[in-house]
């Protein structure tokens, strides 16, 4: 048989009351708490005894505190966040009110308080980004933009109900929302957003995923009818910024560029020059058939060039 274990600690901070009343009711079946941890509190196998636990915030615990608790005959086990863990011997012949746990009301309310303006700040940057990828939605209709839009509104009106949901416990109104449920938004929205950035247009997942929409090298020892074109057709399936990557250069001549759609409107100009380079050189393609007219002027002896045309990145 096993004696350790795990358990979910899927609770937000308005219940420590219930995460206490788990805790208690584990040790009722012999696992009692060894560490609590983010990931899931260690419980260890022990038979012999029986603990009802209680949960008190203090961020900066003193050691009057923990004298406190203990002259109460609460024994102190751990601590996650702020939050410290006491727990107490059950003897089913006291009263319940021996369990209930002493508590600074008003250090309790300030430290709660605390986690509302952390969780106001989160949601005001989060509603921020959500307006910011709903402009860039707006402005080009891209998928991806469309996609953090939703998923930062979520995040931002997550961390506002939890604030809201802090209030409350202040107030001493009843909560509506568990943090199991915060949690799995939460980890559906990071999932979303992980998902975006690696398959998205700027992810690893776009790094070559479709391949060059044009791709040349050609080489040549010199040009003796005076200047030659040649003329790369390719075709643009989706509108957006492309990259262009050239890198050319010549002997006795000088080598133009330039890119037109199916109407004979120029996208790129570069004039004549014996020798260039460039990489990741923004170009902004609509959807339609392209011509990549490469001019040779002079002799252009020992000319070697290349284009390459990938996206869309943006």
């Amino acid at each position: 048989m096993k004696n350790k274990k795990r358990v979910s600690v899927a609770y937000a901070a308005w219940e420590a009351d219930k995460e206490a009343a788990m805790l208690s009711e584990q040790s009722k079946q012999g696992w009692q708490l060894e560490k609590a941890s983010i990931f899931g509190s260690r419980l260890v196998r022990d038979d012999s005894v029986r603990y009802v636990y209680q949960i008190d915030r203090k961020t900066e615990p003193d050691e009057r505190y923990f004298e406190t608790f203990a002259e109460q005959g609460w024994e102190y086990v751990t601590k996650l966040n702020g939050w410290q863990y006491f727990r107490k011997k059950y003897d089913p012949s006291l009263p319940e009110e021996e369990y209930k746990i002493y508590t600074d009301e008003q250090t309790y309310a300030d430290s709660l308080r605390g986690d509302i303006r952390l969780n106001t700040i989160f949601g005001i940057v989060y509603t921020l980004f959500t307006l910011l990828y709903g402009l860039g939605a707006f402005r080009t209709k891209e998928i991806m933009y469309l996609i953090f839009t939703a998923v930062f509104g979520v995040f931002a009106v997550i961390f506002f109900v939890m604030a809201g949901q802090l209030k409350r416990k202040i107030k001493g109104k009843k909560t509506a929302i568990s943090g199991k449920a915060v949690q799995s938004v939460l980890w559906a929205g990071i999932i979303a957003v992980t998902a975006a950035v690696i398959v998205g247009p700027w992810g690893i997942g776009a790094c070559g995923s479709k391949g060059a929409f044009l791709e040349t090298r050609m080489i040549w020892d010199g040009i003796s009818d005076g200047p030659v074109t040649h003329e790369l057709d390719f075709e643009i399936d989706k509108a957006g910024y492309y990259d262009l990557d050239l890198d050319f250069h010549c002997e006795n001549g000088t080598i133009s560029v330039v890119i037109e759609n199916s109407e004979g409107n120029e996208v790129y100009v570069l004039d004549g020059t014996d020798e260039y380079k460039t990489e990741d050189y923004d170009v902004r393609f609509t959807q339609g058939e392209y011509t990549a007219k490469v001019k040779c002027e002079g002799d252009c002896e020992n000319a070697e060039f290349f284009i390459y045309i990938d996206g869309p990145w943006k």
